[in-house]
């Protein structure tokens, strides 16, 4: 099993459907849970969502992780506070860590090019960059520039390492 880690507009949902399309990956997405989760909740467009509904859906993300096949399995989470989320589930140290990285003004730009319902607010974002800046320096992690590097030969590197 592999958790690929990333701010958002990192590449993280190209780099899975790459995986899945091309290697038949199985994946796990953390945006589809919390899409089903901002329904249930009835929570209208464009509302800043809570630390602690972020949180919440974790809590359940990893709930459901429990339940799954985990052959070739990719688990996408973007999050403010990897340090944490690594701490409290020991699932994510007995596997592979991967972290997709861009500049930060990268990342913004990205974000500018989503539709407006889509775009992420910046001090989010902002966040989880430094927060993938820090976990960056734990020594059993693989990182990934998708600024520098091209999606096929990140997909590839991914494929050659499970």
């Amino acid at each position: 099993m592999i958790f690929l880690f990333g701010a958002p507009c990192s590449g993280k949902s190209t780099i899975l459907k790459n995986l899945k399309e091309n290697y038949r990956f199985n994946t796990f997405v953390f945006d589809t849970l919390i899409e089903e989760q901002i329904k249930k909740n009835k929570i209208k467009d464009g509302t800043t969502l809570t630390d602690n509904f972020i949180d919440e859906t974790i809590q359940l993300y990893f709930t459901k992780l429990d339940n799954l096949n985990k052959t070739n399995l990719v688990c996408e989470i973007p999050y403010h506070n990897y340090e944490k989320l690594i701490n409290n589930y020991p699932v994510i140290k007995s596997n592979r860590i991967i972290t997709l990285n861009a500049p930060l003004e990268t990342l913004l730009k990205r974000n500018s090019n989503r539709v407006k319902l889509k775009q992420i607010p910046e001090a989010y974002i902002k966040r989880c960059f430094m927060s993938i800046e820090r976990v960056n320096q734990l020594s059993n992690i693989t990182s990934f520039d998708t600024s520098s590097n091209s999606v096929k030969e990140i997909t590839n590197a991914i494929n050659e390492l499970k």
